[in-house]
């Protein structure tokens, strides 16, 4: 779930389900463009519900209270760490 922001508009709740910082990131520039062109908040929010995970990629599972988080397709020392980091940021603190 993410709150989002602009000059022109606020999404106090939607429902982004990708993890990852750069996916984040990505979003914030997705936003930043849609605000510069007027897109209707509702629109927005409606668009970024629908993004879906990769089928191979950084995919969360949840089942009951219990949440796995499955990236087995990382297999590169940078993207183990960058997920260890957002795990840690997200689940821990």
């Amino acid at each position: 779930t993410v709150k989002i922001k602009t000059p022109k508009y606020e999404i106090e709740e939607a429902d982004f389900k990708i993890c990852g910082y750069h996916n984040l990131y990505a979003l914030a520039g997705a936003v930043a463009i849609a605000d510069a062109v007027g897109i209707a908040k509702e629109e927005l929010k409606e668009g970024i519900e629908k993004i879906s995970e990769s089928l191979v990629r950084q995919k969360m599972i949840r089942i009951g209270s219990i949440r796995i988080y499955d990236d087995t397709y990382s297999a590169s020392p940078e993207a183990v760490i960058a997920n260890l980091k957002m795990i840690a940021d997200i689940f821990v603190s």
